[in-house]
């Protein structure tokens, strides 16, 4: 399967670490990319990319 195209979160983007935790047991477990949702803490970001810091 080809990757598909995606649009990095900028820095300081409202989006990053903002999903809802009450709804994340029911998301994806991997971003568009493939990788993981959550971020090491836990959190994660608002649409279909998962920002790495």
């Amino acid at each position: 399967m080809a990757p598909t195209h995606t649009i990095p979160l900028l820095p300081g983007s409202r989006a990053i670490r903002a999903a809802d935790p009450n709804i994340l047991p029911t998301d994806p477990k991997t971003d568009q990319r493939g990788l993981p949702r959550r971020a090491a803490d836990g959190s994660a970001d608002i649409g279909a990319f998962q920002r790495t810091l």
